[in-house]
């Protein structure tokens, strides 16, 4: 009978403990599995806020904080609990996951390198479980953030200024598109100037579209460009499929934007927005177009 009570005792004292090991070890495979799943999740690309960031970046020559952009929705099932824009401009993901009992904390800081930027992952969790996101290949840890934002800051002084079709600098942090600075007069420079003559303009002007279109006529084949009926402010388009659509209701069938890498001969004169097919961070609306 004491053998039967000193069993029952032993049980009763072990099940407790099986539970939390179980629950535990569950724990722990839950957060080993949503490290796996950003991992996936970076590796494929469809963590795009980073490109975003850069993609602000261009256009504006500002990093951007907390409110500038609005970042995408977190996918379902990626692991990932919530991700935001520090007022730093540190790109902050928190994976649904506990490491030591702490959460999974991963700062993407950003780093200014003459005119571009890039977004490098530093975590105070382990390298052992994020080693595959957080590469290291400049900061080391988080200790590093305060001395790089101090440089990033030095080399935003540093930045070449950025000059508009009238030769004007446009001050950092103005949003800026493709515009075309048609001349007029004499075609034979306008054929030779194409593309050179495609500089930034502040999106908030109001311009009209540049459009284009392929004629057929007599066994010759030329590009024609005109110019569209209104006036837009490139802040307000909202994709390229949008200010491709504008030429064509403005025009007729056929009339399209024209395309900032392929320009002819243009006998207009003053600034037209064009589309730049070949660096969307150049338009101020985003997408592409068909070649």
């Amino acid at each position: 009978m004491s053998k039967l009570r000193g069993w029952g005792l032993l049980l009763s004292l072990s099940l407790p403990l099986l539970v939390f090991f179980s629950w535990s070890q569950l724990g722990s495979s839950t957060s080993r599995i949503n490290l796996e799943r950003y991992e996936q999740l970076v590796g494929s690309g469809t963590d795009g806020n980073t490109e975003d960031l850069v993609v602000f970046f261009q256009k504006t020559r500002r990093l951007a904080v907390a409110g500038d952009i609005t970042l995408r929705p977190v996918p379902p099932k990626s692991g990932v609990k919530a991700w935001s824009i520090q007022a730093d401009g540190i790109y902050k993901v928190e994976i649904d996951a506990k490491i030591d009992g702490k959460p999974v904390v991963l700062l993407f800081v950003p780093l200014v390198q003459k005119t571009l930027v890039r977004y490098e992952c530093v975590s105070a969790t382990s390298m052992l479980h994020v080693r595959k996101i957080c590469q290291q290949d400049y900061l080391q840890s988080v200790d590093g953030i305060p001395a790089q934002l101090i440089a990033n800051a030095q080399a935003m002084k540093n930045l070449p200024p950025v000059i508009d079709t009238t030769e004007a600098v446009i001050p950092n942090g103005v949003l800026t598109g493709s515009a075309y600075l048609a001349k007029g007069g004499d075609t034979s420079a306008e054929i030779l100037c194409g593309a050179q003559c495609v500089k930034p303009l502040a999106c908030a002007n109001e311009r009209p579209l540049l459009c284009t279109k392929t004629m057929d006529q007599d066994n010759a084949r030329w590009q024609e460009f005109r110019a569209s009926s209104s006036q837009h402010r490139g802040v307000n388009i909202a994709s390229a499929a949008e200010v491709d659509k504008i030429c064509t209701q403005s025009l007729g069938e056929g009339w399209g934007i024209a395309r900032a890498e392929s320009l002819g001969k243009v006998t207009l004169t003053g600034e037209h927005w064009v589309h730049d097919n070949m660096s969307g961070q150049n338009n101020c609306w985003p997408g592409k177009l068909p070649l």
